[in-house]
């Protein structure tokens, strides 16, 4: 499978045709990552997203009162993490292990803006399309939430 036929079925992809993916493709770099490593820390400068090409990550945020981890989520093959870097700016949210032997493929800040030069409409479908990722896994976490909170309803 191509890398353009990959990006193809990723939803922050979806809505782009050949020529804005051959586009996007180009600017995607391949990364590898051994089972363990940390591909990302909490707080530290954000300037990338991530897809996984293949093998699994977790995303976790470290407990300051536990020595344990509080996994987030785990994902694999297509599923995307950093997506707010190219957003916001602001430091890392949380961090990413690599779970098994990673392949990972990254987009950074500045390949991203340069799509918005190259081509307004490709940038403005990407942004939209990450907004509505973003907005998926808010509302994903306030349904976990709310089924977490059994306290007192005011």
């Amino acid at each position: 499978m191509t890398v353009i036929e990959f990006i193809k079925q990723i939803p922050i992809f979806g809505g782009l045709d050949e020529e804005e993916l051959a586009k996007v493709a180009g600017y995607l770099r391949q990364r590898s990552y051994p089972a363990g490593e940390i591909i990302v820390r909490e707080g530290e400068q954000a300037k990338e997203l991530f897809i996984v090409h293949r093998g699994q990550v977790e995303i976790y945020k470290e407990r300051a009162r536990e020595s344990a981890a509080a996994r987030i989520a785990l994902l694999g093959e297509g599923e995307c993490f950093g997506e707010m870097s190219l957003i916001d700016i602001m430091p890392r949210s949380a961090s990413v292990r690599a779970v098994s032997d990673t392949e990972a493929m990254s987009l950074s800040y500045s390949d991203f803006h340069a799509l918005c030069v190259w081509r307004m409409e490709t940038y403005t479908m990407l942004v939209m399309n990450i907004a509505r990722e973003i907005s998926r896994r808010l509302r994903l976490a306030d349904s976990i939430l709310a089924e977490v909170d059994t306290g007192p309803r005011r």
